[in-house]
């Protein structure tokens, strides 16, 4: 036999942590190479065995008891040195998720947090049971990688570059990386020079000016930006920039 799984697909509707599925595998022979591209966070724990991770090109030595986390986008191929090889896993997704980036490839991890996540298929509320679990998991792996919290200006300069079109909150921002409100904006400000709001009118006015020199109205780009309404934009823009936004449409328009 190539493999024996018992795998649960899950509905994926949870907002903070949105478990997708969760299993248990064993393989009894080596498997073909074959790189794969997540669209979601995925752990795998080695309860026995071992094997060869290579992600994004670099490669990882993940023994037995030892886990390794593959974040969205990743490029990840796995070969399994020891047959048979028996692993734990889950994939999920949600607003806290990307918290998880901040920890290293492969780490070590007590086997009993991803058991907890396979006893949500003994439940009936199987996606909040393994939603809770993988909360568990992350609270000891940030206690035991405290290092991790230092990635939190970072993460969150990352999080605004890619979201700023979003109605985003300060304090909704400092929950995601399970820090003080006031804590983040020191540390962030110590780091970058700005506050977290002054950040994020930073990049969006930047977007902004992007999309005005394409052509878009006043009104679209303030949409598209995360602004409330184009008279905010439009006194924000002229606060920030010594202009107003209407001057800005069309200046690259056709330009190559």
């Amino acid at each position: 036999m190539f493999e024996e799984r018992k795998q649960t697909i899950l509905s994926g509707k949870l907002k903070d942590i949105n478990p997708y599925y969760f299993g248990i595998a064993t393989y009894y022979e080596a498997p073909k190479h074959t790189v794969i591209r997540r669209n979601c966070h995925f752990i795998s724990y080695i309860e026995k065995g071992g094997c060869t991770l290579v992600k994004n090109g670099v490669k990882y030595t993940v023994g037995e008891g030892e886990a390794y986390m593959i974040a969205p986008g990743d490029e990840a191929d796995c070969d399994y040195t020891t047959i048979p090889t028996t692993y734990i896993y889950f994939a999920f997704d949600g607003d806290l998720s990307y918290d998880f980036s901040s920890l290293p490839t492969v780490f070590k991890a007590n086997k009993s947090y991803f058991f907890d996540v396979l006893e949500a298929d003994n439940t009936e509320e199987k996606e909040i049971y393994a939603a809770a679990a993988i909360m568990k998991l992350h609270t000891y792996l940030f206690k035991k990688h405290p290092q991790c919290t230092t990635d939190a200006v970072e993460m969150t300069k990352t999080y605004i570059d890619n979201n700023y079109m979003l109605p985003l909150k300060v304090s909704e921002l400092a929950n995601m990386m399970y820090l003080d409100r006031s804590y983040l904006t020191k540390i962030f400000k110590k780091r970058l020079g700005m506050s977290v709001s002054e950040y994020l009118i930073s990049v969006r006015l930047k977007n902004a000016k992007s999309f005005l020199n394409e052509g878009k109205s006043v009104t679209e780009t303030a949409i598209l930006c995360g602004f409330n309404d184009h008279s905010h934009f439009s006194k924000t823009y002229k606060k920030h920039c010594n202009s107003v936004p209407k001057t800005q449409i069309g200046v690259n328009k056709g330009k190559r």
